[in-house]
């Protein structure tokens, strides 16, 4: 078993979740994440919105198995709060509500990259913690490239 064999079970929630990698990041996980924001006292916009994942479980770009891989070994699971941001969805044509990013337009190679390049720096849980709240703070000010 290699690396992300060995610690993408845990991230995911468990080995069942590993055999069901089409299906991880379905409405459930993203419910799944939206109540665990909830439960941290996230406050969730007025604006429709999406739970938004910032370290993808079932991505297929290498960067983003790479950061998932790395959290995975630090002890984080993908529905952690932390992992978390609410971000605007929007229907095309309607106009933007808030000032963040567009959840439907964020999960590009240039995302991908960006977040790999930080998350993979981090050597410890808390410094980690500290990396996924900066990035979340960008990407609701919609400075986080992509």
């Amino acid at each position: 078993m290699g690396m992300a064999g060995q610690y993408l079970p845990k991230f995911l929630g468990g080995s069942k979740a590993l055999k069901k990698l089409n299906d991880v990041w379905g409405v459930t996980d993203s419910s799944v994440l939206r109540a665990n924001m909830k439960n941290a006292g996230r406050t969730v916009p007025k604006f429709p919105n999406a739970a938004h994942h910032i370290v993808p479980g079932a991505a297929n770009d290498r960067n983003a198995m790479i950061a998932r891989t790395h959290l995975a070994k630090l002890g984080f699971n993908a529905n952690d709060e932390i992992n978390g941001v609410f971000l605007e969805f929007r229907k095309k044509g309607v106009e933007q509500l808030g000032k963040g990013a567009i959840h439907n337009d964020i999960h590009t190679a240039t995302y991908y990259n960006e977040v790999r390049k930080r998350v993979t720096k981090a050597t410890s849980k808390k410094a980690a913690e500290k990396v996924l709240r900066k990035i979340a703070k960008e990407l609701e000010n919609n400075t986080f490239p992509y």
